[in-house]
């Protein structure tokens, strides 16, 4: 799937669904929890979505650094470059957050 295909509407049905990034040592999973709409307000004439911010949780006993990673989903399809941010580190997971404008 490319970048200007992901909106609110079509990331809110694989919540609860599973990413994976695979590393040369081990494979990742981040579990999607949460989908968030930020404005609902198309900001980008080019993009024509609304701004929203993917809520992940990852294991606990590694914190991915903020970066780009490339996500790979069963339906969504092979590693689709997502930008993380680290959230917090509690007792179920490390949260991450992908925002989209």
């Amino acid at each position: 799937m490319d970048l200007k295909e992901l909106t609110y509407e079509t990331m809110l049905p694989h919540v609860g669904s599973t990413f994976r990034i695979e590393f040369a040592d081990r494979t990742l999973e981040l579990e999607l929890v949460r989908v968030d709409m930020l404005r609902e307000k198309h900001t980008s004439k080019r993009l024509n979505r609304d701004s929203f911010a993917l809520i992940f949780r990852g294991p606990n006993d590694v914190m991915l650094r903020q970066g780009t990673y490339p996500l790979d989903h069963a339906i969504l399809g092979p590693k689709v470059p997502i930008f993380i941010v680290p959230l917090a580190r509690e007792e179920e997971g490390v949260h991450y957050e992908a925002i989209f404008t």
